[in-house]
């Protein structure tokens, strides 16, 4: 009896383990931020003719698994993910990365699972954003969500929520190219956000 009660917790116990491990090699690991004005090449000034000033060309590039800005002399690296400049979003298309990115119709949360297609390399204002001519202001469009796959392979969603300095649009040129976002970062290496 002593020996059969012993195997029957054995049994038991063997069971919990191997249930605790197959759930931990297939649970999804969904990472959620929110990146608050990160600034994208702002302008720093306003020049004598009234133009902005300051601006230098680069992308600031962007680590969605660490949560952190990648320095511009790592480039040509697969450090980084996404890049942003003024108002030209850009995934990491370097050598030996398998970054892409493309722009998907929808709501941030209804995005259960990144699309199994060809990602490009780029999203433009006229995809993600409204621009306001009279205004000069840029509106992130409602139900816009950019797919990205990470340059390691992995999936992310990524919603725009403001492209200003206190997330108010403003007339004043030094206070637009400051992103925040919000993205879901898959790492198990599937393509379900749930």
């Amino acid at each position: 009896m002593r020996t059969l009660l012993m195997s029957g917790l054995v049994a038991g116990a063997l069971l919990l383990a191997g249930c605790d491990s197959a759930g931990d090699d297939t649970a999804a690991t969904v990472t959620a931020k929110r990146v608050t004005e990160l600034p994208a090449d702002p302008n720093t000034g306003i020049g004598a003719s009234g133009r902005p000033t300051g601006s230098t060309g680069r992308f600031t590039l962007y680590n969605l698994r660490d949560g952190a800005v990648v320095a511009n002399t790592d480039s040509a690296s697969t450090k980084w993910d996404v890049g942003f400049r003024s108002s030209t979003i850009i995934a990491n298309r370097t050598a030996g990365s398998q970054g892409g990115l493309l722009v998907r119709v929808g709501a941030f949360a209804d995005l259960a699972e990144a699309p199994d297609t060809t990602y490009g390399a780029q999203a433009t204002l006229s995809q993600w954003a409204d621009y306001n001519s009279a205004t000069a202001s840029v509106t992130p469009k409602a139900g816009r969500v950019l797919a990205v796959r990470t340059a390691d392979g992995k999936f992310a969603k990524l919603s725009i929520v403001s492209y200003y300095k206190g997330q108010t649009p403003s007339t004043d040129p030094t206070a637009s190219r400051y992103y925040t976002f919000d993205y879901a970062l898959q790492s198990n290496g599937t393509r379900r956000f749930e």
